[in-house]
């Protein structure tokens, strides 16, 4: 079976934001701002690096529990 093109799990994006959410606070206490684009190059990659990283655990998991794969049998 062959991947044919990326895809989101939308489930676990939602997820990743929600497990984010003391990463941005704590982030945004520091620049003093809430708008993320006004923050500081590292504390921006930090946020999405911590969402991404939610992102994977959640997937990981999935796949871990054979709920990722898709078979055309």
């Amino acid at each position: 079976m062959s991947l044919k093109f990326a895809q989101v799990n939308h489930c676990g994006v939602e997820k990743a934001v929600t497990k984010s959410r003391d990463k941005y606070l704590e982030l945004a206490k520091q620049n003093k701002s809430y708008v993320i684009h006004e923050w500081k190059k590292e504390h921006r990659l930090q946020l999405f690096g911590n969402a991404i990283k939610e992102y994977l655990i959640y997937s990981t998991e999935l796949a871990q529990e054979g709920l990722l794969v898709k078979r055309d049998d």
